[in-house]
């Protein structure tokens, strides 16, 4: 179970990571249009559950030191998607 947990909190890392990438060079562009925004929120806030969900089922298992460096991994991915969701959201009301 500790592997299967361990690949999908990867995959949620390297998702967020590369959409971070993409946003980033798109609001530093202006080129990210509101119907992007619109795609992209709903998106990235499945993303968010989905990483809470693997962070309870991490918070249930019995502490190792390969289960606290997951969850360590998974705090600072759910920070990256609120960074992203904040700087889709800012560059939607700096837009008006």
């Amino acid at each position: 179970m500790s592997q299967e947990l361990m690949n999908q909190l990867r995959e949620n890392g390297q998702l967020a990571s590369q959409t971070a990438q993409v946003v980033a060079r798109l609001v530093d562009t202006s080129t990210l249009t509101e119907e992007h925004k619109a795609r992209m929120l709903p998106a990235i806030e499945s993303k968010q559950v989905e990483l809470g969900l693997l962070m309870d089922r991490l918070g249930i298992l019995d502490s190792s030191d390969e289960i606290d460096e997951m969850l360590r991994a998974a705090a600072t991915i759910e920070r990256l998607w609120t960074d992203i969701s904040a700087k889709l959201q800012n560059s939607a009301t700096s837009d008006v």
